[in-house]
């Protein structure tokens, strides 16, 4: 059996490096009015529609208030 951080995650299913994932975190949270797809994929390297398609995404996850884990995370 295969283990995978990206598994049951948004990035599951996805050929972008967690690196790229990562920005798009920080961009997209930090932002006080988010951040548009093509300034993403500036920043990236990117083309536009990947940044676009992950953008999506993590608006989906957080605009779900049910998705969103509450509680203590532990990391080894």
């Amino acid at each position: 059996m295969r283990l995978s951080v990206r598994k049951e995650a948004i990035m599951q299913s996805s050929k972008i490096g967690y690196q790229a994932w990562a920005v798009t975190f920080d961009l997209a949270l930090t932002h006080l009015n988010g951040i548009w797809s093509m300034k993403l994929y500036r920043e990236l390297g990117a083309t536009q529609m990947p940044a676009w398609h992950m953008l999506e995404r993590i608006r989906k996850v957080f605009g779900n208030s049910d998705a969103i884990p509450v509680g203590t995370v532990e990391i080894d």
